[in-house]
C-alpha cells in the first residue's frame, strides 16, 4: 500500500460493486486521488461524484487544503470529469507502471464548501 494510504471507498448496489476509489494524504495539507473507477455500464449515475465527495471529505478532515489527481492525457472521460469538479491542469508527467504515456496533473484547492 502507498504511504499514507487511507483505504478504499466502495459503492455497491445490493452487494455488487459498481465503483471504488482510494486516496491519501501525501504531504502536509496535500492529498491525492490514486484511483477512481466506476463500472462503465453505470457511468452517468453520479457514482464517481459520490465517491470523489467521500474521499474529499476524509482528506479535508485530515487537514488537506489541496487535492491532486493524475489522469492519462487524452482520457476523454476522466479529464472532463475532474475539470467539472473544479480540478485544473497544472502540468504533465510520465505515467507510472512502465506505460509509455503522459499523465496530466490536475489540482483543486479545498475549502469547507468542498465537503459537499
Amino acid at each position: 500500500e502507498p504511504e499514507g494510504w487511507n483505504g478504499w471507498w466502495v459503492a455497491d448496489e445490493d452487494g455488487v460493486v459498481v465503483g471504488a476509489g482510494g486516496g491519501a494524504i501525501t504531504a502536509r495539507g496535500v492529498s491525492e486521488v490514486y484511483v477512481l473507477y466506476v463500472d462503465p455500464s453505470r457511468r452517468g449515475e453520479r457514482i464517481g461524484t459520490l465517491l470523489l465527495d467521500a474521499i474529499t471529505r476524509e482528506m479535508i478532515e485530515q487537514g488537506a487544503r489541496e487535492h491532486w489527481v493524475s489522469v492519462q492525457k487524452g482520457n476523454e472521460k476522466g479529464v472532463p470529469f475532474y475539470e467539472a469538479r473544479g480540478f485544473v491542469a497544472k502540468g504533465e508527467r510520465p505515467s507510472f507502471g512502465g506505460v509509455k504515456s503522459t499523465s496530466l496533473r490536475l489540482r483543486r484547492l479545498l475549502t469547507a464548501s468542498s465537503r459537499q
